[in-house]
């Protein structure tokens, strides 16, 4: 039996309100950290945000990226 190896596909997600929403990766080259400053000017709330740890699902690395919102004042 042969093994090999393939790489894992990294998805990025932010919950909005009630629904998951599914970001493409920008470019595998970037850190987790630079596709959330890459998103954040489509989605505002993650420049305060944070990245969890990759959770692995068979070919992908999920990143969840969690918001900071707080009121102004």
């Amino acid at each position: 039996m042969t093994m090999t190896a393939k790489a894992l596909v990294r998805e990025f997600r932010i919950t909005k309100g009630t629904d998951k929403v599914i970001l493409a990766d920008p470019n595998p080259e970037m850190t987790p950290s630079e596709v959330m400053l890459f998103y954040s000017g489509q989605y505002p709330e993650l420049t305060n945000g944070s990245v969890s740890n990759p959770e692995v699902k068979a070919t992908k690395m999920i990143y969840d990226f969690s918001t900071t919102v707080g009121k102004k004042g």
